[in-house]
This record gives structure tokens, sequence and C-alpha cells, in this order.
């Protein structure tokens, strides 16, 4: 399939994320978010450990919590999905309580989102202990994830926004030329590929799991 090469998400709509299994301040992370997204909405929430670093702009149209941390875990959860596992009934994630049902799901590391979930979003769940995560897109990759490893330590980079990935993976003056020249031609990469080498996609209707 093909897909633009930036989420066709507008800035500053919903929120946005950037991850680092790396270990570090997670100041960097924001400061990457904030470079293409500081003029609609500055950084709002993040979170930093032995399990990596994490920072979020929280867009306009995301009601509710969008980052969660507990002892054990860290939770992410992108857009306002539209719950459909509860015997068929349809309800928004905006519905009170509904968001924190959500999180705890991803807490559990439910896989079948498909069968809970539909519309726009991505989630994301970081272990603390062992450091491993779990990446889910939506059926249709509405809210686009890009993946990446840092060009330095090879620890796996994640986030909605292109360029920060590829800024915080040390990639973004990486371009593929053949995706640049697809970019001229019909304005989108084909999917997985994207402006930078080694910054990649995440197929849509997906739950990756990433371990440390």
């Amino acid at each position: 399939s093909r897909n633009a090469a930036p989420s066709k998400k507008e800035a500053g709509d919903l929120s946005d994320f950037l991850f680092s299994a790396t270990p570090r301040c997670s100041a960097p992370l924001g400061h990457a978010l904030a470079r293409y997204l500081g003029h609609v909405a500055p950084v709002t929430e993040h979170a930093e450990g032995e399990w990596g670093s994490i920072a979020v702009v929280r867009g306009s149209r995301d009601a509710g919590s969008v980052l969660a941390e507990t002892q054990d875990s860290i939770t992410v959860l992108i857009g306002n999905p539209i719950v459909t596992g509860n015997h068929g009934i349809r309800k928004p994630s905006l519905a009170p309580g509904m968001r924190l049902h959500l999180h705890d799901l991803l807490r559990k590391r439910i896989v079948q989102w498909d069968d809970y979930l539909d519309g726009h979003y991505a989630a994301l769940q970081v272990d603390k202990q062992s450091g491993s995560v779990l990446m889910i897109t939506d059926r249709f990759a509405f809210v686009t994830v890009f993946a990446s490893e840092d060009k330095t330590s090879s620890a796996p980079i994640l986030g909605t926004h292109l360029e920060a990935v590829a800024s915080a993976a040390g990639r973004s003056r990486d371009i593929d030329l053949v995706a640049a020249v697809d970019m001229l031609m019909s304005l989108s990469c084909t999917a997985p590929h994207t402006l930078y080498r080694g910054v990649r996609q995440q197929p849509a209707a997906s739950a990756v799991r990433l371990d440390a």
C-alpha cells in the first residue's frame, strides 16, 4: 500500500509521542518533538527510567489521559478510538472511566485490539522491569507509527512524528533517494519505507513486541 510519509492527521489535532529504549534524559526527546510541534502544542508529559524515556505532545482532540504510569508500567494512548468489545456496544473512549480502562488493558497486554477498538489510535506499553515494549496500531494505520534504531546504541526508537523519530535516531541526514523521488512524483512513499533510511512505517492492525 502507499501512505504519505508523515502522519495524515493534522499537526496539533491528535497527540504525538516519541519513545527511546535507551535510558537517557527525556529532555532531548522533548526537544525533538518541540522542534517540529512546538508551534502548535507544548511537550506536556514525559517519563524516564532504566527502561528508556518517552515524551508526549498533547493534542487538542485527545480527551483524558494520554500517558499513564504505574510502578511497573508506562502506557500511552493516542487518539480517541471507538470501543467495540462490549457485546457489540460501541462507546467512544471519551466515556467516563473508559480511557483509564483502556490503559488497564494495555498493562495486561491484550493483543487482539481489533476485537476491542476501532477508529484512529495508536498505543504503547512499556514493561519497566523487563524493558520490553508492545506497540499497537489501528487497523488502517490512520495514526501512523514510525520505528527506527538509534545509530549509536541500536536501541529501538518509536514515535508518531516522522522527522522527530529520524532526529532522535540520528538519521535525519540519511535520506533515502529512491523514497525521495517517490515522494516528489506521488507525494507519498511506498510503505514501509519513509524519506529516511532506517526509519520505517509500522504495519496497520499490528501488535508488535520488542524485547530489550
